[in-house]
């Protein structure tokens, strides 16, 4: 409801109501309580005052509770869901900056946000959360780390981003275009808040966050929605490339895999997530990816060269690492093949035994047995050695422990 469209003494009892939002500044909690209990009321006795948006200022009273009241925690959550109660429809008000944007978008009032989506998913199906998902908001909350005397500091948890995500499995599916965040809404935290986000799904904008990823939320999204870990953002990049600092191996192993078609994927400019890296083979998560890219995707050895990366090649490490990696291989798909012989003549000795009463057959299976099973001993222990000298060569390669971005 438009402010003008009210009578002057609604418009008195808004003013007030709103004045006294802004002028707060008791932390003692028996104030806080009082001060909830008497809003309360008034909204109770007359709904309209919960309706009442301004256009010019872009606010509204649940906006104004959002963003004034940021200061004392959680303790003023009950007001703010009973205000949605009231009327839902604010969280949509005022523009690109509406409520549900500024809570997602606050370092303690993004915790209500899961509650939201339980009991009113249909504001993020609105065509402007479709166009721009608060999801990604809440994401950024999720990845800034929480800054020594910020105000009680940052709330959001991998439980908060999953219990979202219960509640409206949609915004797995919701792409980001939004190439840069807006930090209207960062109340405190002012522009050193801002960071490119290259948009993409949340796959893509839970690894670029601040805070290390969590391994067991990305694995959790993952799982929910795997076909997100072959997905591009406006970057041409897929999530592997957004694996952030040196701590989220875990995340890299999880995605070669779970989904090694990923690391064949090329970006805007035909690179492959492997050239994210010829740069940066001197610590050891790097050299242990290029690793493990290396073995699921032996051919990216003959990569050419990409705008700004040389070719894999060229890079030390790989040329010493590479020929043990395909010596590795040859043992690996020998073995196989000495097992999977093993196994068909296992059973043409049993279909044969059932005819055959000397135990020639049998006796002809043992010593093959024997002789296999020693044969895939041996080429195991080539396995290891191999092993251990690609170890040795992480380890004279390897620089530095600092985190690294890439």
């Amino acid at each position: 409801m438009p402010y003008e469209d009210v009578d002057d003494d609604l418009q008195a009892q808004f003013d007030d109501l709103v004045a006294r939002v802004h002028n707060f500044s008791h932390p003692e909690i028996e104030v806080v309580t009082n001060f909830i209990e008497h809003v309360i009321l008034e909204v109770t006795a007359n709904p309209l005052l919960a309706k009442i948006f301004v256009a010019e200022d872009r606010s509204s009273l649940l906006m104004e509770v959002c963003t004034e009241l940021h200061g004392h925690g959680d303790a003023f959550h009950p007001l703010i869901k009973f205000l949605i109660e009231v009327f839902p429809y604010a969280l949509l008000w005022v523009g690109e900056d509406c409520p549900v944007y500024a809570i997602a978008g606050h370092p303690v009032h993004c915790i209500i946000m899961p509650w939201i989506a339980e009991n009113y998913s249909w504001v993020f199906d609105h065509e402007q959360c479709i166009e721009k998902p608060p999801v990604y908001t809440l994401i950024r909350m999720y990845g800034y780390r929480a800054r020594e005397g910020s105000i009680g500091g940052i709330k959001c948890t991998a439980d908060t981003i999953k219990r979202f995500f219960w509640a409206y499995p949609q915004a797995h599916q919701q792409a980001n275009q939004i190439t840069l965040v807006n930090a209207n809404y960062e109340f405190s935290f002012g522009n050193e808040m801002v960071i490119p986000t290259g948009g993409g799904y949340p796959l893509h904008m839970i690894l670029k966050g601040r805070r290390e990823c969590d391994f067991r939320l990305f694995e959790w999204l993952a799982e929910q929605c795997p076909d997100g870990m072959l997905k591009t953002d406006c970057e041409g990049k897929n999530p592997i490339r957004h694996r952030g600092s040196t701590e989220s191996l875990d995340i890299c192993k999880y995605i070669i895999k779970n989904c090694p078609a990923s690391i064949r994927v090329t970006g805007s400019r035909e690179e492959l997530p492997i050239h994210y890296l010829l740069r940066h083979c001197h610590h050891r998560s790097v050299l242990e990816v290029v690793t493990l890219l290396l073995r699921e995707y032996p051919e990216s050895f003959d990569l050419g060269t990409v705008p700004t990366n040389p070719p894999p090649s060229s890079v030390p490490f790989i040329q010493r690492a590479m020929p043990n990696l395909v010596e590795e291989r040859e043992l690996k798909d020998n073995a196989n093949g000495l097992k999977e012989i093993l196994e068909k003549f296992k059973i043409a000795v049993d279909e044969g035994s059932s005819n055959n009463k000397s135990g020639l057959v049998g006796s002809a299976h043992n010593v093959f047995d024997s002789w296999a099973t020693s044969c895939v001993q041996v080429l195991d222990l080539k396995k290891e050695s191999i092993s251990r000298n690609i170890e040795g060569l992480i380890d004279e390669f390897h620089v530095d422990d600092g985190p690294q971005r890439l």
